[in-house]
C-alpha cells in the first residue's frame, strides 16, 4: 500500500503479515486492559509489602508512643521531673527478652499482638544539691494491640548526685 506521498505504509505492511505460530497479538483494548491490570497488581503488591515492612512510616506512631511512655517512666524516677531535658533519644523495635517475660509481661498474656520497643537516651535534671546531673537510660516499652502494657527503665550509671528517687 502507498500513503499520500507515494511511500509504502509500514503499518499496513506489518498488519498484513501472518502471525508466527505460538504468538498471539492482542487487540488494542486487550493490551490496554492487560497493562492496567498489571499496573494495579504491581501497585497492590508494593502497598502490601510496604505496609508490612514499614516502608511508608505508617507504624511510626508506635515509635512515638514508645518514646512518650518512656519519657513518662523516666520522669517518674526523677527527683525534679519538671527540670528534665532529654537528648540522644532513639527508639527501635526489639525482640522479647527473658527479662521481659519475668518483669513486664503479665502471666498468661497472648504475645501474638505484642510489640517490644527499646528507647535509649540521656536525661539531665536537677539533683539534690540543685545542680544538673546526667543519666543514660534504656527503657523497654511493651504494647499489646496498640496499648501500652508496661515500661521498665534501666540506668547506665549510678545515681551519684541524687538525681533519681525511688517511687512505687
Amino acid at each position: 500500500m502507498l500513503d499520500d506521498d507515494g511511500q509504502k505504509d509500514r503499518a499496513a505492511e506489518l498488519s498484513a503479515q501472518p502471525v508466527p505460530p505460538g504468538r498471539r497479538l492482542l487487540s488494542k483494548g486487550r493490551t490496554r486492559t492487560a497493562l492496567i491490570g498489571g499496573g494495579l497488581l504491581a501497585t497492590a503488591i508494593v502497598t502490601v509489602v510496604g505496609i508490612a515492612d514499614d516502608w511508608f512510616g505508617l507504624r511510626g506512631n508506635d515509635s512515638r508512643l514508645a518514646v512518650s511512655k518512656c519519657d513518662e517512666a523516666v520522669r517518674h524516677d526523677l527527683l525534679a521531673p519538671e527540670t528534665a531535658r532529654f537528648s540522644n533519644m532513639k527508639a527501635r523495635r526489639d525482640a522479647l527478652t527473658e527479662d521481659d517475660r519475668v518483669y513486664l509481661v503479665p502471666r498468661g498474656t497472648n504475645l501474638s499482638n505484642a510489640n517490644f520497643w527499646t528507647v535509649s537516651g540521656t536525661v539531665e535534671s536537677r539533683d539534690r544539691s540543685g545542680t544538673t546531673a546526667r543519666s543514660d537510660f534504656a527503657c523497654r516499652a511493651i504494647f499489646f494491640d496498640g496499648q501500652t502494657a508496661r515500661t521498665s527503665v534501666n540506668y547506665g550509671n549510678a545515681d551519684m548526685g541524687g538525681q533519681r528517687v525511688v517511687r512505687p
